[in-house]
This record gives structure tokens, sequence and C-alpha cells, in this order.
């Protein structure tokens, strides 16, 4: 938590080479600072993003920022 309802987060995703093949190819690391809305409801967001290798090694043509705008979906239960 950084302020009242604002919070930094990073997390990874591992990445694959097709949905089919599925041979690991590397990793994604996003980093973004958030601010919760006061119903709760939604969020904004800003932050980055970096690819590596396998090997950890950036790969910077695939890196960039973004920003964000979420809101609450109802959930689900699988059918």
């Amino acid at each position: 938590m950084t302020g009242e309802r604002t919070f930094n987060l990073t997390y990874l995703n591992l990445t694959f080479d097709s949905f089919s093949s599925g041979n690991p190819i590397g990793t994604l690391k996003v980093r973004q600072t958030t601010r919760i809305n006061k119903s709760g409801n939604s969020y904004t967001g800003s932050g980055d993003y970096t690819y590596y290798d396998l090997d950890g090694n950036p790969i910077p043509s695939i890196s960039g920022t973004f920003t964000i705008t979420p809101k609450r979906i109802v959930v689900q239960a699988p059918k």
C-alpha cells in the first residue's frame, strides 16, 4: 500500500510459443500503480511491462507502458 486506496503491484506471467505447442519461451513482468475508486467496483492504474527470454534477458522490442481502467465483474461458477 502506498496511500489511501493506492498500491503498487508486480506480477509475473509465464509465456509460451503458441496455444497448441505450449513450449515455454520466457516470462512477462508487469509493474503497476493502482488506485481503487471509493465504491470499490473499479480502479485506475498505469505501469510498465517487460518480456524476458528463457535466460532472463529482457526483450526491449516487446516491452512498454500501459494504462488500465477495469471494472468488477460478477463471479460465475463453471458449467
